[in-house]
């Protein structure tokens, strides 16, 4: 599971920090992901913190995408403002080999084409790891390291809220997945 944060904004994640409109989170996301961090509460922050991320920028932008993690993430009315750092151990990655890995990275048809953030199911490292983007003497930092069932563990308190006050019978024909 990955973050995707995409821009038009030209060299804006070579700041410090970033601004998004709300309305722009979780846009191109499936429904599992969508529910776990819609409220954006602190356990839906604490999990996106521990996601890796691709920043990414629109396509007709040249500028390579990177790979690092949110430090800090702020809700203000309707804008959200992250920090965010770079794994300098891992290279920019060329929008055209980002366009070729798409499938992979499960990024839409014209997903590129908007500003928005969107959490991904796809190992954004595995995908990077398998396409040779990471290189042999890569170390991963453990707080990039996290399994699906680890991020899912850390939102079920988030879904737990979502369905409380359902019946079994109500949970059970939900299509949402019961991870208790």
């Amino acid at each position: 599971m990955y973050n995707l944060l995409v821009t038009a904004g030209e060299g804006a994640w070579d700041e410090s920090s970033y601004t998004l409109d709300l309305s722009r989170f979780l846009e191109h996301t499936e429904e599992v992901p969508k529910v776990r961090f819609s409220a954006l509460d602190e356990v839906a922050i604490a999990a996106l913190q521990q996601l890796p991320t691709l920043f990414a920028y629109e396509k007709g932008n040249d500028a390579s995408a990177r790979v690092g993690r949110i430090k800090t993430l702020q809700r203000r009315g309707r804008d959200i403002r992250i920090t965010y750092e770079f794994n300098h151990a891992i290279s920019p990655i060329e929008p055209k080999r980002l366009e070729e890995l798409a499938w992979e990275l499960e990024i839409n048809d014209y997903e590129m084409n908007r500003t928005h953030w969107s959490v991904k199911e796809a190992d954004l490292l595995d995908v990077l790891r398998v396409a040779n983007l990471l290189g042999e003497n890569v170390s991963i930092p453990a707080s990039f390291r996290f399994s699906r069932a680890t991020v899912i563990n850390a939102c079920d308190k988030g879904l737990s809220r979502i369905m409380w006050g359902a019946s079994e019978q109500d949970q059970a024909r939900s299509p949402l997945p019961n991870y208790r």
